[in-house]
């Protein structure tokens, strides 16, 4: 005999409403039901499974206080139901609590190992931690354990981006686009990876399209509001805060462009009120990630600085660069490996290894160095040159890297730093051609075009390389106050990179720049350098004979567009250092 299946409870028809309910978007009245399901509900185990619900409806509505009430007492109650103990984990690794969230999520992998959304919180927490590689393996268990689950192509997505691998990264937004068109988070984290890659209308169009489904999604109104004054769009950025003003009026990313438009617009004192009003409430808005709020601090710091406030700058610098280092992106880099190449480099390059027979010149094939060290001025200089009509400098494109990482076989962030040594022994004039025809198609150029100046300040550490493949090649070597640079380069918020992550302190800053310094003395006393020297402090006090004196060493008749150069910069599309609302401006001490 059959037995009738259960007729569900009236706690269970509520809940079951409520669910149709948040499922169809319709918030206010799903959380209604789940209320009034909670208060029918008999079991520990009813009752915490509807308080979990309960938990995130109220995180969707950005009532984080509420959410965290919720979550905890579903925990509580059932510790067996893994579900609500994973979402409570979650909930505290998203609110950058992740020594308190960890327990929880590792607990409901053990009970529910099987479960897609379980893999992926702990995804995320390896994520959060830094922990890359075991992030990707979560990521890709909960896809394949739910190929249809957004979320985690999503989060796929993001990892990747964080991890310098943006086609693969594409991809993976792209199938969690084609599961739902309509998902603006998945527009949003594409158009992210645009920007990191310089496809600066592609990421307009994302986040375009990602603000049509979902106009109140503020980190995608800050992406595009930052992207457009990067690329020097100002009044179109005006234009656009004013737009996600009305989205979004209690956002604090939009507050803070509105006042990082002011400053570019000279207003710095309105600017520093604006950010000094909020900066009590940011602990309040627990919406906020951990990323954002470290611009936050970059913002004030630079603020401070303008007004002459040292102290105050130097405590939102140190701030932000504090938690920075303690962030996923950063604490998944190898800071050491790049300090361990340079001294291999200068243990390697031998003066019986720069007496080796050279290669031929390259002639009319042979580009100018810009080298140096990030902060140093070299922005500056390239503006100046670039004005110049008998010279092209070319955007930063760390080509030399990838014709090192063609003959190392080394590829990606572990590259960087990595000079062939091995191969520089018995180089060949037909390798270095090889070479050559490489780099140039790196910088899509064709050779001999006029004076071709690759800008790219951290060549200084390949110099050796660069000489053996370009014997006659020339250096400018853009230098400044050491503690006027090294400070400098605290006070900017730079694209992690293992490079770009030695300014997260000042003491190991500091360090690089005697590493690379130490590297570069190395290299002049072991061969010969055609190199000219050009100070910031000169270019500022003593404009004309400083520049003059370059464009000498170059080959090229002064020309006064050269003292345009302010103009050539706002010219630009888009200027790719921190420098970048700097040379916009005439020269300033």
């Amino acid at each position: 005999m059959t037995q009738e299946p259960r007729a569900a409870s009236k706690a269970e028809q509520l809940h079951g409403q409520a669910v149709q309910a948040l499922s169809a978007g319709k918030l206010d009245e799903g959380m209604a039901l789940l209320k009034k399901a909670l208060d029918n509900a008999g079991s520990d185990i009813a009752r915490s499974i509807i308080l979990n619900d309960l938990g995130t409806a109220y995180w969707q509505r950005g009532q984080a206080a509420m959410a965290e009430k919720h979550y905890a007492k579903a925990a509580q109650l059932a510790p067996q139901n893994a579900r609500a103990v994973g979402n409570y984990g979650a909930f505290l690794v998203e609110q950058g609590r992740v020594k308190e969230g960890e327990p929880h999520i590792r607990k409901a992998l053990a009970d529910m190992p099987d479960h897609y959304k379980i893999q992926n919180d702990a995804g995320r927490l390896a994520h959060k931690k830094g922990n890359l590689a075991a992030a990707e393996k979560f990521f890709l268990e909960s896809i394949r354990l739910n190929p249809s689950w957004t979320n985690a192509h999503i989060n796929l997505g993001d990892l990747l981006t964080d991890m310098g691998r943006y086609a693969e990264a594409e991809k993976a937004l792209q199938e969690a686009l084609k599961l739902n068109p309509q998902n603006a988070v998945a527009l949003n984290a594409l158009g992210k990876v645009y920007t990191r890659q310089k496809q600066d209308e592609d990421a307009l169009e994302c986040f375009d399209d990602a603000l049509e489904r979902n106009p109140t999604l503020d980190s995608a109104w800050g992406r595009k509001l930052n992207l457009l004054e990067r690329m020097q769009r100002l009044d179109e950025a005006a234009a656009t805060l004013e737009k996600a003003r009305a989205a979004c009026p209690d956002s604090a990313r939009i507050i803070v462009f509105a006042a990082k438009l002011l400053r570019r617009q000279g207003k710095e004192g309105e600017a520093l009120r604006l950010l000094e009003k909020m900066r009590p409430k940011l602990k309040a808005d627990e919406r906020l990630d951990q990323s954002f709020m470290w611009g936050f601090f970059f913002e004030l710091g630079e603020l401070y600085d303008r007004a002459g406030e040292a102290d105050k700058a130097f405590e939102c610098f140190a701030k932000a660069n504090a938690g920075e280092a303690a962030g996923a992106q950063a604490q998944a880099l190898d800071k050491g490996a790049l300090l361990r190449s340079i001294e291999k480099l200068r243990e390697g390059f031998t003066p019986e290894l720069a007496k080796k027979p050279g290669v031929v010149p390259g002639g009319k094939q042979t580009p100018v160095f810009l080298i140096g060290f990030p902060r140093s001025g070299t922005t500056l200089l390239d503006q100046i040159l670039s004005s110049h009509p008998d010279i092209r400098v070319a955007d930063e494109k760390p080509a030399i890297d990838k014709i090192a990482e063609f003959v190392t076989g080394i590829h990606g962030p572990a590259a960087l730093g990595t000079t062939p040594l091995a191969g520089l022994a018995d180089f060949s004039a037909a390798k270095a051609e090889e070479l050559r025809k490489l780099y140039f198609a790196e910088h899509g150029v064709t050779a001999g075009a006029g004076i071709f100046i690759d800008k790219l300040p951290l060549n200084i550490i390949h110099a050796g390389f660069i000489k053996r493949v370009f014997p006659d090649a020339k250096f400018i070597l853009a230098l400044r106050h050491p503690c006027d640079t090294v400070l400098s380069c605290f006070m900017q918020r730079f694209e992690l990179n293992p490079a770009m992550a030695q300014f997260l302190s000042l003491e190991d800053a500091a360090r690089f720049y005697d590493a690379v310094f130490g590297l570069w003395d190395h290299y002049t006393k072991t061969m010969p350098m055609d190199v000219h020297t050009i100070r910031y402090e000169d270019v500022v006090s003593d404009f004309r004979p400083t520049v003059a004196a370059l464009l000498e060493f170059l080959g090229v008749f002064w020309n006064d567009a050269v003292l345009e150069y302010d103009k050539t910069a706002r010219e630009k599309p888009r200027i790719n250092t921190p420098s970048y609302h700097q040379v916009t401006q005439k020269i300033y001490t």
